[in-house]
């Protein structure tokens, strides 16, 4: 791969930029669009931005405005503070004519989540996507499920002899959404599988019609459909003629958490546009939503894509960046596969990790194995170093460790309870902050 730099990357054709965390991702991104406007006199409403959560939509979006902002004052020859944007805007020709443009198209910057994306052009495409003009989006097909299931047993499965309410709604749930198939161990299944198996075709199928007559869409339904239109060849030529003229440049945040059908809608529709895939492997999580890192491979592979690396974090200190290295280095084959490699990462901070009294630095990264019937030793030893870290370590520059530097994750509310109560008797203050999610 060849080293990402911001300044100097080309801005035509397909490329990959691999980014580990913490590399500066959206600020490079966002230089790149940058570029996009300044040196191939793209309109700032042209280039396309897609990832995946709405947060990092937001700050990409707000980022990009704030770069269009310090370059247009860079180019009235006001103070900007970033030497890359003051060299980009001075080596441009009719710089400030490009900005003012773009500065007065802040609030038509398109920087969406993919479900966003596919909301705006089913909206926007209804005829062209074959979508109807006016549907509500729900959060998924488990939000009707009851309501659909319940009339079909008020109007028709109630006459039929020995069905039993609960079981049934219970188990048409588990077959129709639980990806785990627990199901596959219940007896009752197993002795009318039959009977279950055609009773969720027919509550799936009823689910369809249901979100047919009420125009609902789940947010898989938007990718779903337009990946449809997209597939069709017909309706392709028709969008990718529309989106010709509409995008000039595509971004593709996250690529390695595409499915199949969300790469393949951009695949499709943008074939000839200017391309950046921005990704990173090990950052993979969202497998559970059918992400596909063979996509990922695809792009890797393919001879026509250009491929850059972006490898120094400015982030985490030099201690965490050597730990990780070595975490996957130490492996044969992280991944678990032989097509994609672990590219080593830098590390742009100053050394900065806890030391402990005869100032000796930490091991940054551990890993434990613990027998299930040893939990009790498990809390002991958090206990213990929580104690030892507050007593015993500091920072550099013997700045003490404050108990609210201390963060400890469980999967369970109840263990965090029990964590806490425990930090509270060694006379240890503590809070906890539940939540569905980090």
């Amino acid at each position: 791969m060849i080293k990402f730099e911001a300044e100097k990357i080309r801005l035509e054709g397909k490329n990959l930029i691999e980014a580990s965390a913490g590399t500066g991702k959206t600020y490079s991104v966002s230089l790149l669009a940058l570029r996009l406007i300044l040196e191939k006199g793209i309109s700032a409403d042209k280039i396309l931005m897609v990832t995946f959560a709405e947060a990092a939509a937001a700050e990409m979006a707000e980022r990009m405005r704030l770069f269009v902002k310090m370059a247009y004052d860079a180019a009235l020859g006001n103070d900007c503070n970033n030497e890359q944007i003051k060299n980009i805007v001075e080596k441009s020709t009719d710089s400030i004519d490009k900005l003012r443009k773009a500065y007065m198209l802040l609030d038509e910057i398109n920087v969406y989540t993919i479900h966003g994306f596919c909301n705006k052009m089913l909206r926007e495409l209804a005829f062209e996507t074959n979508a109807d003009f006016d549907f509500d989006i729900i959060a998924d097909d488990k939000s009707i499920f009851q309501e659909v299931f319940d009339h079909y047993w008020r109007t028709e499965l109630i006459l039929e002899e020995n069905v039993n309410y609960v079981e049934n709604s219970n188990m048409i749930y588990q077959l129709l959404f639980d990806k785990e198939k627990k199901y596959l161990d219940n007896a009752n299944y197993l002795e009318n599988q039959d009977f279950y198996d055609n009773l969720k075709t027919i509550v799936s199928n009823k689910i369809i019609a249901y979100k047919r007559e009420n125009n609902f869409l789940t947010y898989d339904d938007l990718i779903i459909h337009l990946h449809k239109a997209s597939a069709d060849p017909l309706r392709a030529e028709v969008l990718k003629n529309i989106l010709s003229d509409k995008f000039d440049a595509v971004f593709i945040d996250e690529c390695q958490d595409t499915d199949n059908k969300q790469f393949e809608i951009f695949f499709n529709l943008f074939p000839e546009k200017v391309h950046y895939y921005v990704g990173d492997p090990k950052q993979c999580i969202y497998i559970f939503r059918n992400a596909d890192l063979k996509n990922y491979v695809k792009v890797k592979n393919d001879e026509g894509i250009k491929k850059y690396n972006m490898d120094t974090n400015y982030r985490s200190s030099r201690e965490i960046v050597e730990a990780v290295n070595n975490f996957y280095l130490e492996q044969e084959n992280p991944f678990q596969r032989a097509d994609i490699d672990y590219i080593k990462v830098n590390s742009n901070k100053e050394s900065v990790f806890i030391e402990d009294e005869n100032k000796n630095k930490l091991i940054p990264f551990s890993i434990f194995y613990k027998k299930p019937s040893k939990e009790e030793y498990l809390d002991e030893y958090i206990i213990n170093r929580i104690i030892f870290y507050l007593t015993k370590c500091c920072f550099p520059k013997n700045n003490k460790i404050k108990p609210s530097d201390i963060a400890v994750l469980f999967r369970t509310n109840s263990k965090i309870s029990h964590i806490r109560k425990l930090l509270i008797e060694n006379g240890i203050p503590a809070i906890e902050i539940k939540s569905n999610s980090i």
